[in-house]
């Protein structure tokens, strides 16, 4: 059964003459914040982080460090041995970059429609799927 909004929705699209969506539409958004993630991975990244404060001090309080170039050593490793350890090393240099970076060039800027992962191949969602 639909929902009040949904229904709505679809009136008012239909009235401007917007194409119904597809059968295979993308599920709720509530749906989707719980698919599209990992809570392994997150667990295990967050796991990494805990300990590296008890080794190296707090994220807050990091000043230095190429952790750029240290990201892209373990994109490196990974390729070469695919541990998946790199992947959660990347994840929180990335993180740790964004929260205390010092690019001097840094600021946020959504690039949503320019670049993607090349070759990226994803299958099509359908009713089935």
């Amino acid at each position: 059964m639909q929902r009040l909004i949904e229904l709505l929705r679809e009136h008012a699209l239909e009235t401007a003459g917007v194409p119904p969506e597809p059968v295979g539409r993308m599920p709720e958004l509530t749906a989707l914040r719980k698919s599209e993630r990992s809570r392994t991975f997150e667990r295990l990244c967050s796991n990494r982080m805990v300990l590296g404060a008890f080794r190296y001090g707090l994220l807050r309080d990091a000043t230095s460090g190429n952790r750029v170039g240290s990201l892209i050593e373990r994109a490196k490793l990974y390729q070469q041995s695919g541990n998946l350890e790199h992947l959660c090393d990347i994840a929180n240099l990335a993180m740790a970059e964004f929260v205390v970076g010092k690019h001097p060039k840094r600021h946020w800027r959504a690039a949503d429609d320019e670049v993607h992962v090349p070759n990226y191949q994803h299958k099509p969602r359908t009713d089935e799927s």
